[in-house]
């Protein structure tokens, strides 16, 4: 729809430049519409005065309504799996083109009022801002048409405020109206609880600080597995540091909160696993050396190429998932490398 509208979109303008000398068309209607001047075309429709651009898309707005109405079923499943709507009889090809017809209809129809851009934008931007806030298509419809109302409301106002507010020359109604479309889809953007940007960057912090404490639980855990004869168990922050790869600005907050969560203690400069701490991380190694048993011996993968995804594995395994992986794999004594693999609900040091 983007590449034949924009294509004949462009035609169009320059057509329209090519026959401007003869015809009395302003481009500016083309591209901007005449929203302002709707109300000086008045048609009378039972007995009542209105705009003729309020009775044609208050039609076609009816229209549109019955055919989603009536058809919602049929036109969800058609959009969404024509194969099976076509072996449950519902013929997928008719409804996607009377919907298309219904797209067009409501394109011309607005064409004269509103102008190209507005049309594309009210085509495509609202729906895409519901489409951040919600995924139930039902609901998504319902959050289309009020995005879609509020820009024009706000659109409208600010087209008559905000100039004078700045000192400017007048705006046009259907400009403003896809401005602030276009501010209510970054508003979505950026906030929307679910696919907005900054809950996707909360999101991905509080999982890479996750994993970040995890990685420090697995270390010293380690640590404990094959300590050191001239030095205390535990590792200090360079030690951390050097095994984890990490920058002392990053391991300091993830240090902190594994303290004040009671999973690990200080002794000196070295930090050591709390009993709570060792049961959580005895849990994370167990499914990091399964997860390596598995690889080499079910995926057939070398054991020299199994530490780093069974590194991302171990973060996302749940009991359910661990239990399971230990079914698979026989719940194996050892991993791979020869290293013990701890016992389900073993008792800590």
């Amino acid at each position: 729809m983007g590449v034949i509208f924009t294509a004949l979109f462009a035609a169009g303008l320059v057509l329209i430049r090519l026959a401007a000398d003869r015809v009395d068309l302003d481009p500016d209607c083309v591209l901007y519409g005449s929203l302002e001047l709707t109300p000086l075309d008045q048609v009378t429709v039972m007995g009542m005065t209105m705009p003729r651009a309020a009775a044609v898309g208050g039609f076609i707005l009816l229209v549109n309504a019955l055919f989603i109405g009536l058809f919602f079923k049929e036109l969800r499943l058609v959009s969404f799996d024509p194969a099976m709507a076509d072996a449950l009889g519902i013929p997928s090809r008719l409804f996607h083109y009377l919907l298309m017809t219904c797209v067009a209809a409501t394109c011309v129809a607005a064409f004269e009022s509103v102008g190209s851009i507005l049309v594309i934008v009210m085509l495509i931007v609202p729906a895409a801002t519901a489409h951040l806030l919600c995924d139930r298509l039902g609901v998504l419809l319902v959050v289309a048409m009020v995005a879609a109302a509020l820009s024009a409301v706000l659109g409208h106002g600010a087209a008559i405020l905000v100039p004078q507010a700045l000192g400017l020359p007048s705006t046009t109604s259907a400009g403003m109206m896809a401005t602030m479309s276009g501010l209510l889809f970054f508003a979505a953007l950026m906030a929307a609880p679910r696919h907005g940007l900054i809950a996707r960057f909360a999101t991905r912090s509080l999982l890479a600080f996750r994993i970040l404490r995890e990685d420090i639980l697995g270390a010293l855990y380690r640590a404990e597995e094959f300590p050191a004869a001239d030095l205390p168990r535990g590792l200090d922050t360079p030690q951390l540091q050097h095994t984890l790869l990490l920058s002392q600005r990053r391991l300091t907050p993830a240090l902190l909160a594994l303290r004040l969560s009671g999973w690990i203690q200080r002794t000196g400069a070295h930090y050591l696993l709390t009993d709570t701490g060792r049961v959580r991380a005895r849990s994370l190694i167990r499914s990091h050396r399964l997860w390596e048993d598995y690889l080499v011996h079910r995926a057939g993968l070398p054991s020299t190429n199994v530490h780093a995804p069974a590194e991302q594995f171990e973060h996302v395994t749940d009991p359910a998932m661990l239990e399971r992986l230990a079914q698979v794999t026989g719940d194996p004594a050892v991993d791979p490398h020869a290293r013990e693999i701890p016992a389900a609900g073993k008792s800590g040091k």
